[in-house]
């Protein structure tokens, strides 16, 4: 019997507080990674690392990461998927106290610019991604859920391919 061993680890700690990693997907350029900074003010954290050292690549974003805050409240990414079409981030942002909806970014795989962005505000409850995939024709699915009170539900949608 073999069994493998470590080829390379990264630890990071983007924020002061309690700080996640959600997803994870790989291309030929590089390794993506996805989470957020947990605090007063939550917001996306996206990585692109070396595919044999794990090192960020610096022309991704600033110095290998890009980060997203769109509101002032708890937003969170936790799926991401790469395709030849580029880059998407999906998970959560709340709108107005507690409602909380879909939010899909897509975004240039090699440089991290923000390219478009795709909301659903489902219900007046809690809403989010919680996984993407790429079908072989190019084109997004997003898996999450929808709560309003206390009926929560599954939800599969195939999103906007942004242009």
């Amino acid at each position: 019997m073999t069994t493998g061993g470590l080829i390379w680890n990264v630890t990071t700690n983007p924020g002061a507080g309690l700080d996640d990693v959600a997803s994870v997907t790989v291309d030929a350029s590089g390794v993506y990674i996805a989470g957020y900074v947990f605090g007063g003010d939550t917001y996306w954290h996206v990585e692109k690392r070396s595919l044999t050292t794990g090192a960020l690549i610096p022309a991704f974003g600033t110095g290998g990461v890009v980060t997203s805050n769109p509101t002032t409240g708890y937003d969170r990414a936790d799926a991401i998927v790469v395709g030849a079409a580029g880059l998407y981030v999906g998970g959560l942002e709340v709108v107005g106290g507690s409602n909380r909806q879909w939010r899909m970014e897509k975004r240039n795989a090699t440089t991290g610019a923000l390219e478009c962005v795709a909301t659903n505000n489902i219900t007046t409850g809690q809403d989010g991604i919680n996984d993407l995939v790429i079908s072989p024709a190019g084109d997004v699915y997003g898996a999450g859920y929808q709560l309003n009170i206390l009926n929560g539900a599954w939800r599969v949608q195939q999103q906007c391919n942004c242009p």
